[in-house]
């Protein structure tokens, strides 16, 4: 049984992710698209000329929404020079809502609008398991320089990661450079990423 003083570090460390979601976010809706579109581009260059993109088959990556990093360019590239792509589709088969791994070959044809608004493979596109994926790029609302990372709250992502083998695969948090803090408090069950791509450059967390 949780004594009061961890009850109320947990009800303080609530609060504070809370908090920094809310200011984020709000910063992050409050992007215009020329800035958008400047630093995707910037971050879409750092990831092509990195040896972790360059050398990966089979590569994760996320269809932007509400001023995410766009990763769109970053994704026609890599099916342009034959590297696997695959979307995440949160789906409730199984009785349980989680992210299943599906390969895209044409982003025209195959996505489709899907919980929370955001683009996804189509149910009958072929479904990946994640131990055959190389590079995993996730999203996030903030980072932290040594890996932390803090997402919507859903906890897809943390479940999805704590099955990645970590030293063969690879996990990069995507995002702006102002999303990456000092520290952030995190939780157990939190899945800590390799790197932080940014417009900046691809930073090694932990370091």
């Amino acid at each position: 049984m949780l004594d009061v003083k961890q009850k109320l570090d947990e009800k303080s460390m609530f609060g504070e992710k809370k908090e920094l979601r809310e200011r984020f976010l709000k910063k992050r809706d409050s992007l215009e698209n020329d800035e958008v579109v400047t630093m995707s581009a910037k971050v879409f260059n750092n990831l092509m000329h990195s040896s972790e993109f360059i050398s990966a088959n089979t590569i994760l990556f996320y269809y932007a929404h509400k001023n995410e990093v766009d990763l769109l360019r970053g994704i026609r590239f890599a099916l342009a020079h034959n590297q696997r792509v695959l979307l995440p589709r949160i789906d409730d088969r199984d009785e349980k809502i989680k992210l299943y791994l599906h390969e895209v070959r044409n982003l025209e044809y195959e996505l489709e609008r899907g919980r929370y608004g955001i683009m996804q493979p189509r149910e009958e596109c072929a479904e990946v398991s994640v131990d055959e994926v190389d590079v995993f790029l996730i999203p996030g609302i903030v980072f932290d320089v040594s890996g932390r990372r803090l997402g919507y709250g859903y906890g897809y992502y943390d479940r999805l990661l704590a099955r990645v083998a970590r030293g063969k695969q690879c996990v990069i948090g995507v995002a702006y450079q102002w999303q990456v803090l000092e520290k952030i408090h995190g939780e157990e069950h939190d899945v800590q990423v390799d790197f932080i791509l940014t417009e900046k450059g691809l930073m090694k967390c932990g370091v």
